[in-house]
């Protein structure tokens, strides 16, 4: 009796523990899956963040790229108006400098005009006085001519 009792106790005894020992495997399998499904998880969500973290980056530097895309806009853009502005207040020094020859032009044509104009009216003033002693002289001749033809 005491051996059947030791045989059943025994066989309890190792029933218990295989239960245990399926139920602590069992226990192992579904942590060993747990475990399993969370790293692959956790790769999943570092290839996740890593895009972002890429995308991000992408999104940063099509940012710096445009930036300096305007950036070279701009700076095209100022130098063109800094262009036009030195052209502008070169063909207007050009202009004034035209205009500033023309009328020194005018003013030495008009210089030149006026003392050929006082030449002309001094020789005009000689010649009418050449004329007048020339008339004086003339009616004078004629006066002694017929003073002389009188006597």
């Amino acid at each position: 009796v005491s051996f059947l009792l030791f045989f059943l106790l025994c066989q309890r005894l190792v029933f218990f523990l295989c239960q245990r020992l399926i139920q602590s495997s069992l226990f192992l399998s579904i942590s060993l899956l747990l475990f399993v499904f969370l790293c692959h998880i956790q790769s999943i969500l570092f290839v996740l963040v890593s895009f972002l973290l890429f995308f991000l980056l992408c999104q940063r530097l099509v940012q710096s790229i445009l930036f300096g895309l305007v950036s070279f806009l701009l700076f095209f853009f100022l130098c063109q108006r800094l262009v036009q502005s030195i052209l502008f207040g070169l063909v207007s020094f050009l202009l004034f400098f035209f205009l500033c020859q023309r009328l020194v032009q005018s003013i030495l044509f008009g210089l030149v005009s006026f003392l050929l104009f006082f030449f002309l009216c001094q020789r005009l003033i000689q010649s009418s006085l050449f004329l007048s002693i020339s008339l004086l002289l003339f009616v004078f001749l004629c006066h002694i001519q017929s003073i002389l033809f009188g006597l």
